[in-house]
């Protein structure tokens, strides 16, 4: 069995920042030899590479493993980028601009192979990528980065109008993110009365315990205080 981190080893080039956290190199089994020489392997490091005449996917990206042999430094395919990621780089037409981070390699004693990846890309081309990616919370702050203050705020609003529906119709609390995210904005566009109304929202709703509701109780004492 062999677990290796590679971060370290792995520095972020100049100019570019992290896309994607943690990713896991998809169809991995089917270059099971492979993977598990490049998990083995000495110095190893992955490239990208589009495979755009794929008939199952145009927007799919191959993930290469580089690593040294006994005698030579070996380039062997090894799986995909996951489909969703590639098709976000694609619409957002980075796709040859990013490249793999290596974060951790493990060959089980079962045959098993494991590669976790980050994508890097150019800094000024990140707030592009993220509004097409994550939460709606996540597109939300992209697009707030981007000068969209308004697409973000009504992302928020028919987010949180959807989680209302379904506290209502399962009896479980609604998810506070959206809520803190939007008061954040009014906060910031110092529009207080806004912030106070979607406060007093949340206070509303049936609650799940946790620490970003306690937040946003907290917030809004704060705001009736100080009328």
């Amino acid at each position: 069995m062999a677990k290796k981190y590679h971060l370290q080893q792995q520095p972020i080039p100049d100019g570019f920042r992290i896309f994607e956290e943690r990713l896991e190199v998809k169809g991995v089994v089917n270059y099971r030899a492979f993977a598990l020489s490049f998990c083995k392997g000495r110095d190893p490091s992955l490239s990208l590479k589009s495979e755009s005449t794929n008939s199952h996917d145009p927007n799919a990206i191959q993930v290469h493993g580089h690593w040294k042999g006994w005698i030579n430094r070996h380039r062997e395919t090894i799986g995909y980028v996951p489909r969703e990621v590639a098709a976000r780089l694609a619409q957002s037409g980075l796709t040859d601009l990013v490249a793999a981070r290596l974060l951790k390699t493990y060959a089980g004693a079962d045959g098993f192979a494991e590669v976790l990846f980050q994508i890097v890309g150019p800094a000024d081309r990140y707030v592009e990528y993220a509004a097409l990616a994550g939460s709606s919370t996540a597109r939300a702050k992209a697009k707030v980065e981007l000068g969209n203050v308004e697409d973000a705020i009504l992302d928020l609003l028919a987010t949180i109008e959807s989680g209302e529906k379904r506290s209502k119709r399962d009896g479980l609390g609604v998810a506070p993110r959206p809520y803190l995210d939007l008061a954040k904005i009014y906060r910031k566009c110092k529009q207080r009365d806004e912030e106070i109304a979607i406060l007093q929202r949340y206070d509303q709703q049936i609650k799940a315990p946790g620490k970003v509701g306690e937040q946003l109780t907290a917030r809004l004492s704060k705001l009736r205080g100080g009328r």
